[in-house]
């Protein structure tokens, strides 16, 4: 995911510079390429986080049933089977950048006001100029 997450921000970044460089000089035909380049990049991590925020929300929801479960009631080979589900399900099941980040739909968000951020700081730049 790592490396899916690095190209795709710098391209993303890039082709919004292209985009505001194509707009500063009057060129549709370029602005219309970077649009629909950076249309087409959003949707891929947009999948990629929300499969992945979808995960967590489905090992939460097991976690809490299982945990509402009333295990105790039952016979002790059962219960020794609940608890170790139990346990089990207690480490979440996630999907991360590297080991560095979790993947999910506030990871997407971040992702894109970052790169929006980088664009404004690139636009004072190009106007400064």
């Amino acid at each position: 995911m790592l490396l899916q997450l690095i190209p795709g921000t710098i391209s993303f970044c890039t082709n919004g510079y292209g985009l505001m460089k194509s707009y500063t000089n009057g060129d549709i035909s370029s602005m219309i390429y970077h649009i629909i380049y950076i249309l087409a990049i959003m949707p891929i991590f947009l999948t990629l986080c929300s499969v992945s925020d979808d995960l967590l929300q489905k090992n939460e929801n097991i976690k809490h049933m299982l945990y509402n479960l009333e295990w105790y009631n039952y016979n002790s080979r059962t219960k020794k089977f609940w608890i170790m589900m139990i346990n089990h399900a207690n480490k979440s099941i996630k999907i991360t950048g590297g080991g560095f980040f979790v993947i999910s739909l506030k990871c997407y968000k971040n992702w894109f006001i970052n790169g929006v951020e980088y664009l404004s700081v690139l636009a004072a730049i190009m106007t400064r100029s």
